[in-house]
Formats: structure tokens, C-alpha cells, sequence
């Protein structure tokens, strides 16, 4: 048992039924769940990754929000698909990877009538006689960051086994308080993906205006424009170098990084183009763990 737990396990925000409740139990995942994944002589060559078919392969990449992203899945045969019942996924199964990005979780829900298995790399998780997606959210807890971390001692971990959770224990309470914290917790998820969705059809919007609103290639007038400016003509055509100076920084790093002037580097740059900047060494500092300050 960690130090953590011997010194009770309680969290530090409780509904108010359950603040009375007593500590909660310290178990080791494996006492409470079956783990499975993909043998080695199972496993799928690029070539059996297929773009349709009925049986999905999941793989880590189809972890999107934590959860399964089954509109980009690919697919296996059936033989593939039936070749081991203990990676057909389940309603309520806990996904981990194991192998390439090492520790990414994702929950199974709203499988209904899809069939799917999965690829290698990843560990399935069956949860036996508690709230699966309660013991789901743990997973994303700072618990078993902290678990992965002390794992790989400082340097990267290549690859996840299945003894390796032979150490590590999650803290749950009674089954009502963890159908509680769950429901809470899947309100948020709900709220999330929603605007998760909202805003991508914001980007698709914009994307679609900004096709229209700029001139296509070859042409000097934009198929949408504000009435005010439909009769203003063509746009007028101009070298980039005649309207804006090109300044290149040399490639040497400065020797020292104690100044106030913050040394901008291609992680500062959003997609969007948006250089991010901050007003407090602390928050630069944090976000890119050295100081880099001129």
C-alpha cells in the first residue's frame, strides 16, 4: 500500500451524502478487473487494416476525447475479428495503450451493434464487480500519471506489460458513491463534446467563408463579397516581399536566458498562427519548463 493511502484515502471534495461515508478501499487494478490484448502471433499486417468491412479494429489513434472515434476506424475480416474472444470489445471496457504513445486511455460506450476488436498495443480492461466507468475516470486521474511516471524512472517508457500493474492500486468507495462521481463526470464529458462539435462546425464554416471571401488561384475577385464592395473591381495582385519585410533570426541560440524579453520558438506558434505570449515569467516558464528569457 503507498504512503498515500496509509494515510486514508479521502478526497478532497465529497457529495454531501457521502462525506460520512469512511475512507475509501486501496485495491490493485488486476484484483478487480481482467486485462487482455493482442498476442504477438496475432498480430495484423498493414495490409489486413482495411478501409470498410463490418468489424472495426481499434487502434491507439482512434482514441479521440477519451473516448473511440468510430467514424475513422478501420477495419479486419471476420476470421481476424473472431480469431480471440478475450479483445472483442464490450460495453463498459477500458482501453489503455500500451505500446507508441504509452498511457492513453479511452472508454467504450455506445458500441450497440458494432462489432470490433482490437489492434495490438492496446490493453483491454474488464471491469468485474465495480462502476467501470468510475474506475475509467481514475485512469485519468493524476493517480496513475503519477503511477507511469515513477514507472519510467525519469526516461521513456518503450512499452507497457501487463506485470506492471501488478503495482498499481486505484482508491474507490461504495459502488453508490462511485455512480455518483461518474454521472458527474460524464455530465461534463456530454457539455465537452458538444461544444467540442460546435466549434468544429465553426472551423468548417470559417474554412468554407474563407475559401469564398479570398480570390480561388488564377482570379482577382472573390466569388463572396460584402455589398458594399461588390463594385469595387479587382483586387490588385502584389509580391509578397512588396508589401511586407522577411526578417530570418540566425540559427545560434543566445548564451543566456535571464533576460525580459521572451525568445520566441516554433512551440509559441498555434496552428492558428497565434503566437502565444504570457505576462509573467512563471506562466512562460511553466508552460516551457526552462526559462527563455533574453
Amino acid at each position: 500500500m503507498s504512503k498515500q493511502a496509509k494515510k486514508g484515502c479521502v478526497p478532497v471534495l465529497r457529495f454531501p451524502e457521502f462525506r460520512e461515508a469512511g475512507e475509501w478501499k486501496d485495491e490493485c487494478i488486476l484484483n478487480i478487473a481482467s486485462m487482455k490484448a493482442r498476442i504477438g502471433w496475432q498480430n495484423l499486417r498493414q495490409d489486413e487494416h482495411l478501409n470498410t468491412g463490418e468489424y472495426f479494429l481499434i487502434t491507439g489513434t482512434d482514441f479521440v476525447f477519451d473516448r473511440i472515434d468510430w467514424l475513422h476506424a478501420k477495419f479486419v475480416s471476420y476470421e481476424r475479428y473472431i480469431q480471440d474472444q478475450n479483445i472483442i470489445l464490450k460495453e463498459g471496457d477500458i482501453l489503455i495503450t500500451k505500446d507508441g504513445s504509452i498511457g492513453k486511455v479511452a472508454y467504450v460506450d455506445n458500441i450497440q451493434d458494432k462489432r470490433a476488436t482490437l489492434n495490438n498495443g492496446i490493453f483491454r480492461i474488464r471491469i468485474e464487480n465495480e462502476n467501470s466507468k468510475f474506475i475509467f475516470y481514475t485512469f485519468l486521474s493524476s493517480r496513475f500519471k503519477i503511477f507511469l511516471d515513477k514507472l519510467s524512472g525519469g526516461s521513456s517508457i518503450v512499452h507497457l506489460y501487463q506485470k506492471d500493474f501488478e503495482k498499481y492500486e486505484i482508491a474507490y468507495p461504495t459502488i453508490g458513491e462511485q455512480q455518483k462521481i461518474a454521472a458527474c463526470l460524464s455530465s461534463l464529458d456530454e457539455l465537452i463534446t458538444a461544444q467540442a462539435q460546435k466549434l468544429e462546425a465553426l472551423k468548417t464554416h470559417k474554412k468554407g467563408l474563407m475559401q469564398q471571401l479570398f480570390p480561388a488561384e488564377g482570379e482577382t475577385v472573390p466569388k463572396l463579397r460584402f455589398p458594399e464592395f461588390r463594385e469595387a473591381g479587382e483586387w490588385e495582385v502584389k509580391k509578397v516581399g512588396d508589401v511586407c519585410d522577411f526578417i530570418v533570426p540566425g540559427r545560434n541560440k543566445p548564451i543566456e536566458f535571464n533576460g525580459d524579453i521572451p525568445w520566441i520558438t516554433t512551440p509559441d506558434i498555434e496552428q492558428n498562427g497565434v503566437v502565444i505570449f504570457f505576462k509573467k515569467k512563471s506562466e512562460y516558464n511553466k508552460r516551457r519548463g526552462k526559462k527563455y528569457w533574453l
